[in-house]
């Protein structure tokens, strides 16, 4: 344990390295304080070798899951709202563990004996005892469940690492069940000592051979979170009912500064998104719960929302939100503000009907002068000059009609068919 500890130290600063550095630690003293234990005699000593086994124990079970969540890029129990009440458990814990010899709270009826030359301590586990193991245990069983979910959620990326460490926890847990069921054979905390074993070779398969602290899963769940979280973009998320269930803060915001907002609709969770916003009801024309395979298409409306007493323009992306088996489960909303977008086109397009309207005028006026001087020339050269000025501003009025075709088309959106290439290629030859 305490070779992988050197190793892992050069990962320090590293998303959950720190954590695991320390529970290791917690775990090699367990082992050598248990270790050294089995060959001391005195009395003393050797119930103070057990106290300082049991510190360690019990704390590898809220360092591994500290570990744990850090290392897949949740918050981690020392920075959430259950840091303090941990720390007041891990407080109890150490003081009753430490307190041990002079109460019947964790263990009593405390003897020494020996098994094949080896000092053990027999002792029958008080009310606190098993407490103190369960909570340990407990916590490292979380751990290993946040790492299972990790090898379930993010495909082949970190799955042999994350499932080496979650096998990890499985020996050393097993043996911890039974020791406190009592079927483990003596002398007793030894066979959890030489548990760790496989522990410790499943941990050094993942971060000596693999790398696990190269590629970790906090870097997917950051960006996941930042996707969402993060964006400028209002995305709400809807169940089957059209109420809304998630939001990111950028629609916190739309929400709370949309004219109609008041103090009762603040926080929009629970809420049916017709209430929350006026998003047409196109957007929602397809409710209800489809079957597997008939969940729908993602699509794209526009709605208009007066916002801080401006009208905005949004296009709404629709997209389905599906399980497994392909039953729709909810909708997500993105809503991308086009509001500049469309301003910008509106002058454009009254630019650009200006100058066609200016330029055919004009140039309807070049082509009659242009004929007229033409009709009446001198000389073959005032004639000629005449013939290209007139066909010069008649291509010029052609691409301003084409211009105009061109737009007309495009608002009326793309329009596709399959042809045979040959087939064009021959007509447009031709």
């Amino acid at each position: 344990t305490l070779a992988l500890v050197r190793h892992l130290l050069d990962h320090r600063g590293k998303p959950g390295a720190n954590w695991l550095v320390a529970g290791l630690t917690a775990q090699a003293v367990f082992c050598l304080a248990h270790g050294v234990s089995l060959f001391v005699g005195a009395p003393p000593l050797r119930v103070a070798g057990e106290v300082v086994a049991w510190l360690g124990l019990v704390w590898t079970g809220p360092l591994f899951l500290t570990f744990a969540t850090e290392y897949t890029g949740r918050a981690t129990p020392s920075t959430s709202r259950v840091a303090a009440p941990l720390a007041v458990a891990m407080v109890g814990v150490t003081v009753a563990v430490v307190t041990a010899p002079f109460h019947d709270l964790v263990w009593q009826g405390v003897e020494l004996g020996r098994t094949g030359g080896l000092v053990t301590l027999s002792y029958a586990l008080g009310p606190l005892g098993y407490g103190v193991i369960l909570f340990g245990l407990g916590l490292a069983s979380v751990g290993g469940l946040l790492l299972v979910d990790t090898v379930l959620s993010y495909g082949p990326l970190y799955r042999r690492e994350a499932a080496a460490v979650a096998a990890s926890t499985v020996p050393p847990g097993a043996a911890l069940v039974a020791w406190l069921a009592g079927v483990a054979p003596e002398p007793g905390l030894t066979v959890v000592a030489v548990a760790f074993v496989p522990h410790v070779l499943c941990d050094a398969y993942a971060f000596v051979g693999n790398e696990m602290f190269e590629t970790n899963p906090t870097t997917r769940r950051a960006a996941e979170r930042t996707a969402v979280d993060d964006i400028a973009t209002p995305v709400l998320v809807l169940d089957p009912r059209d109420r809304v269930v998630d939001y990111n803060g950028a629609a916190g915001r739309l929400v709370a500064d949309r004219e109609s907002a008041d103090a009762t609709d603040a926080d929009p969770l629970g809420t049916p998104v017709s209430r929350v916003l006026d998003v047409g009801p196109e957007v929602l024309a397809d409710g209800g719960t489809g079957g597997p395979g008939d969940a729908m298409e993602v699509t794209e409306t526009s709605t208009t929302i007066r916002v801080g007493g401006q009208h905005r323009e949004y296009v709404v992306s629709r997209s389905p939100l599906t399980d497994p088996a392909g039953t729709r489960v909810g909708t997500t909303l993105v809503f991308q503000d086009v509001t500049s977008e469309r301003r910008r086109e509106q002058r454009l397009d009254v630019l650009n009907r200006v100058l066609r309207h200016n330029l055919r005028n004009a140039m309807t006026v070049v082509v009659g002068h242009a004929r007229m001087l033409e009709a009446d020339a001198d000389s073959d050269r005032v004639a000629e000059c005449a013939e290209t000025i007139d066909r010069s501003a008649s291509d010029l009025i052609d691409v301003g009609e084409k211009a105009r075709e061109f737009e007309a088309l495009r608002r009326k959106g793309p329009r596709y068919r399959t042809i045979a290439v040959g087939d064009a290629v021959a007509s447009a030859a031709e």
